[in-house]
């Protein structure tokens, strides 16, 4: 019997899938989709975004983040279809699997209900973008686990370019939907027209959160996530370059104080948590290179030839 007799044929129709559902969130999102295109002109989500400005909105400069979302997709999504290296990778095919037609398909529906001001739906849609994302990257993280545990026996290699291809747009966009979720929850609370004294707790919880998050991706897994973390520091610093010159909507609810108190959270929360990014990351690659280095004198004594590869 032939390999490709034998060879299972799900990672084809799952990369099908996935470009399918790519393409349909890709014409929705610019404007080409089943719902988008009926859309009227202040229904693009700068005029809702303003209409519902919250005191964390972002500059819209933080927004072109999704160009570069959609292009490392895009990248990932054709390298699956013309590669069948990378169609039939352990990070798509035990990582993504149809995790990404979910959130191709939430963020589709997310389009109309906020363009149609339905906040607590898009609200819902968000949630699923959000929990969708977490399941990819959270099941590419224990692939890499495995594969790096086989390679303590041995000396499988993962080539960087895989990571960059095939995991790094998923970490993008799971970093921008959480900061994006945090949003969505306080254009709810104006919304359903909550007082600026709710609007600042909301606020202030929702920057925590970030932190949180940031934090969390950083030092409780064993594996720093370096991208999560830098996309919070992105978002809070727009969220400061916005509150320099903020929207009228802001000046009418917030006091200058409350105002010039949030300018400077945001600005401080986005250069702490790029700080501690940046010395994650020294700390941790020193901390793999002492231990690497280790491994290889112990290798040496015992006659071994092989040399551990992270």
């Amino acid at each position: 019997m032939t390999e490709s007799s034998t060879r299972c044929p799900t990672p084809i129709i799952l990369s099908i899938a996935n470009a399918l559902a790519y393409t349909l969130n890709s014409l929705e999102t610019f404007g080409c989709g089943p719902f988008s295109h009926a859309f009227s002109s202040n229904q693009d989500n700068a005029s809702i975004s303003q209409k519902y400005q919250t005191i964390i909105t972002p500059h819209g400069i933080a927004f072109s983040i999704w160009a570069l979302i959609f292009l490392g997709e895009a990248a990932c999504v054709v390298a699956v279809i013309f590669s069948e290296r990378c169609r039939t990778h352990p990070l798509m095919v035990e990582g993504v699997t149809y995790w990404f037609v979910a959130v191709c398909l939430a963020q589709t529906a997310w389009s109309p209900a906020f363009a149609y001001e339905s906040m607590l739906l898009s609200a819902v849609f968000m949630t699923c973008i959000l929990l969708a994302l977490i399941m990819i990257v959270t099941r590419q993280y224990n692939v890499v686990t495995k594969v790096l545990e086989m390679e303590s026996t041995t000396n499988t290699l993962i080539p960087s370019s895989y990571y960059w291809l095939l995991q790094f747009p998923f970490e993008l966009h799971l970093g921008w939907i959480i900061a994006a979720f945090a949003l969505n929850v306080n254009i709810l609370v104006i919304a359903w027209e909550g007082n600026a004294t709710i609007q600042k707790i909301v606020a202030v919880a929702s920057l925590i959160g970030l932190a949180a998050v940031s934090y969390a991706c950083l030092w409780v897994f064993e594996r720093p996530q370096y991208t999560v973390s830098f996309v919070a520091a992105w978002a809070t610093f727009w969220m400061s370059f916005e509150l320099r010159n903020p929207k009228q909507l802001i000046t009418d609810t917030f006091s200058d104080q409350t105002i010039h108190s949030f300018f400077m959270f945001t600005i401080s929360l986005s250069g702490i948590i790029a700080s501690v990014t940046v010395i994650r990351w020294i700390y941790y690659n020193y901390d793999v290179s002492k231990r690497k280095t280790y491994s290889s004198v112990d290798n040496r004594a015992n006659g071994g030839s092989y040399v551990q590869s992270v």
